[in-house]
């Protein structure tokens, strides 16, 4: 596609190109630009919102001990490291819900407060 449209702007610039090279790269470039403009303009990428809200640094370092604790029992299956890892699990689960639940919170609040606004309408006969 791109050679085909290339070979037809080569061929309406027929005898109006000159010898010197500043000129034809000038050319050159805007031929292409305008080729790739039509063939693929380009857009622009909207930022995602964050796939975890809930993950601040407290809650990523308690998964982190976690995860350590976890990985030291699976090694050496000792009774202490389970203890230490259902520890560091219920802590972590401590704080991730004490970070997502005011998240949910605030955004229910919110979309509640966006669906009711007619409420503070007074109806006047």
């Amino acid at each position: 596609m791109f050679s085909s449209a290339f070979t037809a702007a080569k061929n309406t610039a027929g005898e109006k190109t000159s010898s010197d090279p500043e000129e034809l790269t000038i050319m050159f470039n805007s031929t292409c630009q305008s080729i790739l403009d039509t063939i693929a303009p380009l857009t622009l990428k909207k930022p995602k919102p964050a796939a975890t809200p809930w993950l601040n640094d407290t809650t990523s370092a308690q998964r982190r001990v976690w995860r350590q604790a976890e990985r030291r029992w699976k090694k050496d299956r000792l009774q202490i490291s389970l203890e230490m890892l259902r520890d560091s699990q219920q802590t972590y689960q401590r704080v991730w819900e004490a970070g997502l639940i005011p998240k949910i919170c605030e955004e229910l609040f919110s979309q509640i407060a966006e669906m009711t606004w007619w409420d503070g309408l007074s109806f006047r006969t």
